[in-house]
């Protein structure tokens, strides 16, 4: 009768001819491929940000305003903003005419003045 040997599953079976990984050399290789992993997602995390392309002069911004999307309102955005040419004039109204969102960099807005502070009669200044 021959002699079998029970493996338990999550075991893996070396053949004699098979030669014995160095398991620290596994550590390094490892660690050298999830370096450039780490790399990607910082990239990809970077993309994250809320960064937002201007319809106007196409520059990626941070700071960014979007069109209302109440008639009314959208016609005092477009008469807030500043130094545009015909060209952008026209391309504002069509994507809003569209009924889409525009965004806008602070660059092309007229900044509204701060309100100034107003006293009750009785206060002195």
């Amino acid at each position: 009768m021959g002699t079998s040997q029970i493996f338990p599953v999550d075991m893996p079976i070396n053949n004699e001819h098979e030669e014995i990984k160095d398991e620290s050399t596994d550590d390094l290789a490892d660690i050298t491929e999830v370096q450039p992993v780490m790399k990607i997602l910082a990239t990809s995390q970077k993309k994250e940000s809320p960064r937002c392309k201007c319809d106007l002069c196409g520059r990626l911004v941070n700071s960014f305003c979007l069109s209302p999307n109440d008639p009314a309102l959208s016609q005092l955005f477009i008469k807030k903003l500043i130094q545009l040419t015909k060209m952008q004039r026209d391309k504002i109204e069509t994507i809003i005419n569209h009924g889409e969102c525009a965004v806008v960099c602070w660059r092309h807005m007229r900044l509204l003045p701060l309100p100034r502070k107003r006293f009750a009669p009785d206060e002195e200044v």
